[in-house]
């Protein structure tokens, strides 16, 4: 998030939407909006399908399985779980899994070489990379050993000591009244043209924004379906289904605003007042010219737990199966990363992304009947 925070709304500005020109003042306008769409209420909405299903199969049905294939027993029988179709909608889950969190690495770890070699001296090279990819290892390796709360809750309280620290420390160094300027128009600009923006679909353009950006994200998310149903399900006992949904929605939208808020809108004062070229510096050097943990061991705790047999909400996978899953992902990162760039990672998270639409389809009518049963009585407890 911060990574693209600050790069995203310079893309945005010579890759634009609508086919609005280039550098002019509606680029602008619509750069500082349109990555709060991507990352706001839309994104934020992929989850509620698996959070209400997941939540409901293991609090209300009291199911002691946390698979996705577990949540479409009551659409599909008791039996399906351990049906071929069953295992497959499991797999499917599980590379959606590893896209969602390999593509995040992807993104960050060359923008954290670049920042480790300005800050040093020591050239960019593959090794720096493999070097960093090792320290996230290493912390990572230790959140996942000590799991859900001696590891990743610890990792999660630092982290996010550190990203309000760091926000607040940069809104003191910022023209903070040109900000929230931008912050407010493009709030407007939002609500405005939300209907045109949910439509757009380019149809006698080049669609390069649409696929580069908008369908990127689309399959991003759905990508992160599993993570997000499992982990949250995982942590959500002793709530109710409207105090989880709203306060995802709520705080998620909030906190991924606030960053391409104040960070984008940053990085358009620079490029308008003609401080840094930043579009120059993006198309030669990559994000990582223009500009990081909690994600990646709780992503290894849900695949550990996606591809654990009855295992109860309470309980933590294998330490092996966990640890497994967390050199796979780092493994996976570094080949892609290496290898093709923000290209193949946009490529990668479509294609492993789009099985999801049609799990996220099935998972949605399963919670609905699922309810149905229970409000009418049907369903012993």
């Amino acid at each position: 998030m911060i990574i693209l925070g600050f790069a995203e709304p310079v893309y945005y500005l010579t890759n634009t939407p609508f086919h609005i020109e280039p550098m002019s003042e509606e680029a602008f306008e619509y750069a500082h909006m349109y990555g709060q769409f991507h990352w706001g209420l839309s994104a934020w909405a992929f989850y509620v399908p698996a959070i209400v299903a997941l939540c409901y199969m293991l609090y209300k049905r009291e199911s002691r399985d946390i698979k996705f294939s577990n949540a479409l027993v009551p659409l599909l029988g008791s039996r399906f779980p351990g049906s071929p179709l069953g295992k497959l909608i499991d797999i499917i889950v599980t590379f959606g899994i590893v896209a969602s969190i390999t593509t995040s690495l992807g993104l960050a770890v060359p923008v954290m070489s670049k920042l480790i070699s300005s800050a040093t001296g020591i050239p960019e090279s593959i090794y720096m990379n493999i070097f960093v990819f090792a320290v996230w290892f290493f912390i990572f390796g230790w959140s996942v050993f000590r799991g859900l709360d001696k590891g990743i809750r610890q990792l999660t309280n630092v982290n996010m000591a550190l990203i309000f620290g760091f926000l607040a420390i940069f809104m003191l160094c910022t023209p903070t009244g040109e900000i929230f300027c931008m912050e407010v128009n493009s709030l407007g600009l939002y609500i405005s043209q939300l209907p045109r923006i949910m439509c757009y679909a380019d149809p006698f353009g080049d669609k390069a924004f649409l696929n580069e950006w908008t369908i990127f994200y689309l399959a991003w998310w759905l990508t992160f379906v599993p993570i997000m149903g499992m982990f949250i399900a995982k942590v959500s006992r002793g709530r109710t289904l409207k105090q989880v949904i709203t306060g995802q929605m709520i705080w998620g939208t909030l906190g991924c605003c606030t960053f391409l808020g104040i960070l984008g809108g940053y990085s358009l004062y620079l490029q308008k007042n003609g401080i840094i070229d930043l579009v120059s510096i993006l198309q030669t050097e990559g994000n990582e010219g223009v500009v990081l943990a909690t994600t990646i061991d709780s992503t290894a705790l849900v695949l550990g737990t996606a591809t654990s047999d009855k295992l109860d909400p309470d309980q933590d996978p294998h330490l092996y199966n966990r640890f497994s899953w967390a050199i796979m992902i780092f493994a996976l990162s570094i080949a892609l990363s290496m290898t093709g760039g923000l290209s193949l990672i946009q490529k990668f998270a479509i294609v492993l992304g789009f099985p999801m639409i049609f799990v996220v389809i099935l998972i949605s009518m399963s919670a609905l009947k699922a309810m149905r049963e229970d409000e009418a009585g049907r369903h012993p407890k």
